[in-house]
């Protein structure tokens, strides 16, 4: 089987790697340990100016990064590749381990601005920051920043001047029937957190933790962009409409559990136990 070839990268690369994976809150994702193996990799890339892999026994790669057995570092090494902040081709008894860094797709276009509190206007207007106005897949960042399912990607996002006129609880208005996603989340994390907040709003059974498995299934769901469209048009749908016989609703297992749930939601399928009755009308025409 044939490696996968070494990309070209431009100058400063890993330097703007490194603010990406800052501006992202990555570490929140992938944990401290994955992080600084993704920026050790990336600055010794750096060092070579870019001319190949970096390449490392385990032995020699422990050290680098804090650890001190094999599972610490197969763990955060696993953690970077999952979430497309690593390539990695594993070596053996004879052959070498190869590394760089990579940037997650839904991150390749993200602006490169300053994301510290000089970026903010004093008056605490956001709309005419130097940060990224735009949020992920979905539709444009409307500066909500508390994190339900219609509000903020997890872009680094400092508190404007505490002494300014608007206030977050200003913002509480701006947020009236805010159950649908604007911004696709970026993390597993992220959307554990807005749905659990989207389920308290809607009635729906609320999940405590936000399991390993619940992160790999999720994960995996954010990749598609088919899903994403669907589960965005099944919440339209909710909570579903119910009758004497039939008492269900979704929960966020049942959500991610495969491509096809959200679209047979979207369709209408379990409103009323699925029986083809009228179903209840969601918007004023």
């Amino acid at each position: 089987m044939s490696q996968a070839q070494y990309p070209r990268r431009p100058k400063y690369f890993a330097h703007r790697y490194t603010r990406l994976m800052t501006k992202t809150c990555a570490v929140n994702d992938i944990g401290a340990t994955a992080a600084w193996l993704c920026v050790t990799i990336a600055m010794l890339e750096d060092s070579k100016r870019y001319s190949g892999p970096v390449t490392f026994w385990n032995h020699q790669l422990m050290p680098l990064i804090g650890v001190s057995k094999w599972e610490a570092l197969n763990n955060a090494r696993s953690k970077a590749v999952e979430a497309g902040w690593l390539h990695y081709d594993p070596g053996g008894r004879r052959q070498v381990g190869r590394y760089w860094v990579t940037i997650p797709p839904q991150f390749a276009d993200l602006e490169d601005s300053p994301c510290d509190e000089s970026s903010y206007p004093a008056n605490g207007d956001l709309g005419s920051s130097s940060y990224p106005a735009k949020g992920g897949l979905g539709g444009d960042l409307d500066g909500d920043l508390h994190g339900d399912l219609g509000g903020d990607p997890s872009y680094l996002s400092p508190n404007p001047n505490p002494n300014s006129s608007v206030a977050t609880d200003d913002r509480e208005d701006d947020r009236e029937n805010d159950s649908h996603p604007n911004g696709k989340p970026r993390t597993p994390q992220e959307f554990f957190d807005r749905f659990q907040d989207f389920a308290r709003k809607n009635d729906l059974a609320v999940p405590r933790r936000l399991t390993a498995d619940r992160r790999k299934k999720i994960a995996s769901r954010l990749r598609s962009e088919t899903w994403w469209t669907e589960f965005k048009a099944g919440l339209d749908r909710v909570p579903v409409p119910n009758n004497e016989r039939f008492t269900w609703q979704p929960d966020l297992d049942w959500f991610v559990a495969n491509e096809s749930n959200v679209v047979k939601l979207a369709e209408g399928k379990y409103e009323h136990g699925g029986n083809g009755q009228e179903k209840e009308p969601k918007f004023d025409n």
